[in-house]
């Protein structure tokens, strides 16, 4: 049981540095990433920059309530370790949609993935301050929780079209 809550551990802390490390906006120029030449109008680039979003949102929101219905066991790991890189690229895509958004939508995102990524290092500060106290399993149930919470309150502002 050790074993499989120091993986689990792992592999939380490693999509907080992954998602926290991937900023976009940081200045540091380093990204060899261009944005597509622009062939369509601005307004329908925008809508196809929202639909990542939104998207990206959605599936956030599934990876979430996948990671809460696993059991903190060893044959749970591979299914674990999908959900958090499936996470990482949810936020991936968010970034790199911000450009294609109006100021509006784009301050939106920025502020959601940010507020996000802050819970993720939360939950994952929590992880390793709080395995060795105690019931590991309710840890990892708070965590998991906590993970869920923060994801539903910092992406309700994304308004995103229905349908």
């Amino acid at each position: 049981m050790r074993r499989t809550v120091l993986v689990l551990l792992a592999l939380v802390l490693t999509l907080a540095v992954g998602a926290c490390g991937s900023d976009s906006s940081s200045g540091g120029g380093g990204s060899t990433t261009t944005a597509p030449p622009q062939t369509t109008s601005t307004s329908a680039a925008g809508n196809d920059a929202l639909t990542q979003v939104c998207d990206a949102r959605a599936d956030v929101s599934k990876q979430v309530d996948t990671l809460r219905g696993l059991s903190p066991n060893v044959s749970a790991v591979p299914q674990a370790t999908a959900a958090l890189q499936a996470i990482q690229d949810d936020l991936k895509t968010m970034k790199d949609a911000q450009p294609g958004l109006s100021a509006d939508r784009r301050s939106e995102v920025e502020a959601a993935t940010k507020q996000f990524e802050q819970q993720v290092t939360s939950v994952a500060n929590d992880l390793t301050s709080n395995l060795t106290k105690g019931d590991i399993r309710s840890t990892l149930t708070k965590a998991a929780d906590d993970l869920a919470s923060g994801a539903k309150d910092a992406f309700s502002r994304v308004d995103c079209p229905s349908g």
